[in-house]
């Protein structure tokens, strides 16, 4: 009898460690976003994703039918522990031959902080085996970077 309540207790505390690891990007998945979500415009969508201690990472690619070029949103979402940081947030991105950077107030209620939307010529990871994307954010001295995989 004592081995069933071990048994059932391991497996409590695994499958609550697995759910808490998924709603990590609750807020910046890409069934959150309006635009493409249900949009019968979409050609593509790719979506990655990636976390560092204290943030999580999603850069969502996609191409609406009859347009050259594919759209790309990124978004930030920190889960460190505390409060959600203050001042200036400033953040670099590289997604194939994609780069930017920018400084934004971090002033975010909810941690999620999106980054802009950005336009490219070709069709970013649709055309490159080998596409690769990695940001950086820098926050209260802070500096973390992360790599992002691919989730299609």
């Amino acid at each position: 009898m004592r081995l069933i309540g071990i048994f059932f207790l391991l497996c409590f505390v695994f499958l609550g460690g697995c759910k808490e690891s998924s709603d990590i990007y609750e807020g910046i998945a890409k069934s959150e976003f309006e635009l493409i979500k249900n949009n019968s415009n979409t050609e593509f969508v790719y979506e990655y994703s990636g976390r560092s201690e204290n943030w999580v990472a999603v850069y969502v690619f996609y191409k609406m039918k009859n347009e050259e070029h594919h759209l790309s949103k990124p978004f930030l979402k920190y889960i460190g522990t505390g409060q959600t940081p203050t001042g200036q947030l400033s953040y670099e991105f590289t997604a194939g031959r994609e780069t930017g950077k920018g400084t934004q107030s971090a002033s975010s209620k909810t941690g999620i902080y999106n980054l802009g939307t950005y336009g490219s010529g070709g069709l970013g990871p649709a055309e490159d085996d080998n596409f690769q994307v990695k940001m950086q954010v820098v926050w209260n001295g802070q500096t973390e970077k992360i790599d992002l995989e691919p989730n299609f």
